[in-house]
């Protein structure tokens, strides 16, 4: 679908202005029960004491995943008529990014709290903690690495691609740029 560049700016501003609730509210309400949190028990009680901010944050993020590949829907469409083939690589890899991460986000929601509670009505059963650590491994690698890296490649390649067509200019280009190397970092 070809947007115009207002109707994409706001679609930018919806996408960066959800995503940054939901790391707001990963940094306020989820802290504890995330993996920078070496105490593990510790991490297991917050999340089953914390069952409706845990959600509704992983909720916020799925809607994010969902506007960002909307922006990049918009910023591909005005791409198509200078980068035509970039523009369609960028929106294919945001599309194949959105599996693995709307994977991860319903395992946060639909396995770890389950997990959790199990674990805090029997405590005893060492075996619910390896579970609990698998589920939350796996859902890191697809969050992390799998989506984000491939939203990250995406994002790239649509800000090459409007910069070289005159989409953007070089200032929010070398902004785009700053952004997807802070991404590239932030999934490995």
């Amino acid at each position: 679908m070809i947007y115009t560049r207002p109707v994409a700016g706001k679609i930018a501003l919806l996408a960066s202005g959800v995503n940054a609730v939901a790391s707001l509210g990963m940094l306020l309400f989820l802290r504890r029960s995330l993996g920078l949190n070496p105490d593990l028990l510790d991490r297991v009680t917050g999340l089953a004491q914390s069952r409706t901010s845990w959600l509704m944050v992983w909720f916020l993020w799925m809607v994010g995943a969902l506007t960002l590949v909307w922006f990049f829907d918009a910023l591909a469409g005005l791409c198509s008529l200078t980068a035509p083939v970039a523009a369609r690589a960028a929106l294919g890899l945001a599309l194949i990014g959105i599996v693995p991460d709307l994977i991860a986000e319903a395992i946060a929601v639909g396995v770890l709290p389950d997990i959790a509670d199990r674990y805090l009505t029997n405590p005893r059963m060492a075996r619910i903690l390896e579970d609990f650590l698998t589920w939350d491994r796996a859902m890191v690698v697809l969050t992390g690495f799998l989506g984000n890296g491939l939203y990250t490649a995406a994002g790239a390649t649509l800000t090459w691609a409007a910069w070289r067509g005159g989409v953007i200019g070089t200032r929010l280009a070398q902004l785009g740029a700053a952004v997807w190397v802070f991404g590239a970092l932030l999934s490995l």
